[in-house]
């Protein structure tokens, strides 16, 4: 059975609501690894290999190019593609920095944008 990678969306929303630092950075980190992987799932299934090296880049790259989507989708992954690179670099900020500025708004940002990505733009593709 399939691991439920919208249960790390549901605790990055529960997470995001504490005012506590490192559980905001986690909610950043878990909503970006739901988005990662609903995603990954869905271009794999698409017949588009994701290596495990370079995994995240390969990932928003081929959304960002349009691989494995259909021509009426080529806007929705390129929006999917654009997101999960913002996200991923809020991720890596997150988990990886001392400091990271604004970070009330880079949780509210990032999972506005998980949600956008796995609640609307990605059931669209084709």
């Amino acid at each position: 059975m399939a691991y439920d990678w919208q249960a790390y969306l549901k605790i990055a929303d529960q997470l995001s609501e504490k005012r506590h630092t490192a559980l905001q950075r986690t909610a950043v980190s878990r909503a970006y690894f739901a988005t990662f992987n609903l995603c990954r799932a869905w271009m794999e299934g698409q017949g588009v290999p994701i290596p495990n090296s370079g995994a995240h880049k390969a990932l928003w790259t081929a959304f960002s190019q349009g691989t494995g989507v259909a021509p009426a989708s080529l806007v929705d992954a390129a929006a999917i593609g654009g997101y999960g690179k913002w996200m991923s670099r809020r991720r890596n900020a997150c988990d990886y920095d001392d400091q990271v500025a604004n970070l009330d708004k880079v949780v509210q940002d990032s999972l506005k944008r998980a949600h956008l990505i796995i609640d609307d733009l990605l059931p669209k593709l084709t």
